[in-house]
């Protein structure tokens, strides 16, 4: 377990390094991230679920019948080590950005005069639902969801590495999680044909998609599809759907020289939300908006394309 979490840290730290040189606009944002990637990696030896029951003749079922492995309710996550997580995350969110650090304190101060309890947040985070109550609504909602994302991710990471091999991807064609549920926030492209490769927010899975497809409305009609892309940036690129208006940013692994980290190529292609929202798209999952101060503008070179 040593050995992977060096070796993952490591991809990181090359990846980010890479980033930096290129752009260095970024930096505040890379430092900020790589500091919650470094306290998740050593969350996780400390999270202990328990077992899933979720049998193979099922899980091939609901995969067949376009059912993720695990409803909302059956999603499990190790409480106490997210805790910790979170105020770990608070700590690092509160010095990496002084511009936050008021509503860090609202934050904390919530929970310490138990305006919110952190394992009832969390379960509402997983089910998708709103606030416990109106009094939330003085918080930085957007930040508490992207610290809750970031504190309960180890936990559901280390879940869907015991069910993934339960997901049979030739049988699964629907553009959410087949193990969590959750929509994409990132596409890749890998291999020699371009083999289309989506992440998960929530639980960090990876599954195949199809190339001509939108996972948000599972849209296949080529003349709504297209895509955007910079000029001098053509390992990234949005594509859009014209049907339902969402997009999805893609990174061409064939095109880096590094490891692809999810997350990471993420944060650092916000520009390119800014891009897609000013042309008339919007992301279920994009943090443009809560790093807006941070995000430079990059609208020099924009080429548009048809799939």
């Amino acid at each position: 377990m040593e050995e992977i979490k060096n070796a993952e840290a490591e991809a990181i730290e090359k990846r980010i390094e890479k980033i930096k040189q290129e752009r260095s606009s970024y930096i505040p944002l890379l430092n900020f991230f790589q500091k919650v990637l470094s306290a998740q990696i050593g969350s996780s030896p400390h999270i202990t679920i328990d077992e899933d029951d979720v049998r193979a003749d099922l899980a091939r079922t609901k995969i067949q019948e376009g059912f993720p492995l695990l409803s909302k309710e059956q999603i499990r996550v190790d409480g106490e080590s997210a805790h910790q997580l979170f105020l770990t995350l608070c700590q690092i969110a509160e010095k990496e950005n002084r511009g936050l650090e008021d509503a860090i304190k609202k934050i904390r101060g919530a929970l310490h005069d138990k305006k919110m309890h952190f394992q009832e947040l969390v379960e509402l985070w997983v089910k998708g639902k709103g606030s416990l109550n109106p009094e939330l609504d003085s918080l930085h909602l957007p930040l508490l969801s992207l610290l809750l994302q970031y504190s309960v991710q180890p936990s559901l990471k280390a879940v869907a590495s015991r069910l993934k091999d339960l997901v049979n991807e030739e049988l699964w064609t629907r553009g959410y999680c087949p193990i969590c549920g959750s929509f994409p926030f990132i596409a890749e492209m890998r291999g020699e044909g371009g083999e289309r490769i989506f992440h998960c927010p929530s639980c960090s899975h990876a599954w195949k998609g199809r190339r001509l497809f939108c996972p948000f409305c599972e849209n296949t009609e080529a003349q709504s599809l297209r895509y955007l892309y910079l000029e001098k940036e053509s390992e990234y690129r949005i594509d859009l759907c014209d049907q339902c208006k969402r997009y999805i940013k893609t990174v061409d692994a064939r095109k880096l020289d590094t490891p692809v980290i999810p997350g990471l190529e993420d944060i650092a292609t916000l520009h390119l939300d800014i891009l897609a929202e000013e042309n008339g798209f919007h992301s279920v999952n994009s943090m443009r908006k809560l790093f807006a101060d941070h995000t430079p503008s990059r609208q020099k070179g924009v080429k548009r394309r048809k799939p």
